[in-house]
């Protein structure tokens, strides 16, 4: 499997959060392998709230 399960975008979520309390964040997704970067990115937004 390629991608990211709920837990890891979960924690990846929180590191984003707390870095825009005092700056930008700026997150890319490299795990193309069957085309997952787009839905990772898109789950982690929504768990960012944004």
């Amino acid at each position: 499997m390629s991608g990211y399960d709920a837990p890891a975008i979960a924690r990846w979520a929180e590191y984003v959060r707390a870095a825009l309390e005092t700056r930008s964040a700026l997150v890319f997704f490299d795990n193309d392998v069957k085309v997952r970067a787009p839905y990772d990115a898109l789950a982690l937004a929504e768990a960012v709230g944004g």
